[in-house]
């Protein structure tokens, strides 16, 4: 890597800048890329960040962790939770057989051995499934 293009004024292009390539060159790119001023939230203190409700990097990623968790539990709570009120009225299973038959639809096993008979309970199945 050869460095960036120098940029000279040439008197003969009325003052506009002209472009000069060489391969030495004594800038970096630091010198090039504008550097960002540090802002006030990243200096603030623990109590400034607190009372303007900023929160550090690794409690935001926990609590949006906390949330995925939550949301993934309460989907399964209500995935197994909706079989065993439906099934038991329209199949009479037991709420062994709904669990079993839910294991069964996720895991995409399908034994066979316990499927919907009626045609409400099929199109439940549907959308539960």
């Amino acid at each position: 890597f050869g460095g960036l293009p120098r940029v000279a004024e040439d008197p003969a292009e009325n003052g506009r800048a002209t472009p000069q390539l060489s391969n030495r060159s004594n800038r970096s790119v630091r010198d090039v890329v504008p550097q960002e001023e540090p802002s006030p939230s990243r200096t603030a203190s623990k109590e400034e960040q607190e009372l303007h409700g900023e929160m550090p990097a690794f409690r935001r990623d926990r609590l949006l962790q906390l949330k995925w968790w939550a949301f993934a539990i309460t989907a399964v709570v209500t995935y197994f939770g909706s079989a065993c009120v439906v099934y038991p009225r329209l199949e009479e299973w037991s709420l062994l057989e709904c669990v079993y038959f839910c294991v069964q639809v996720i895991t995409t096993v399908g034994y066979g051995d316990l499927a919907p008979t009626r045609v409400e309970t099929r199109l439940f199945a549907i959308f539960h499934i």
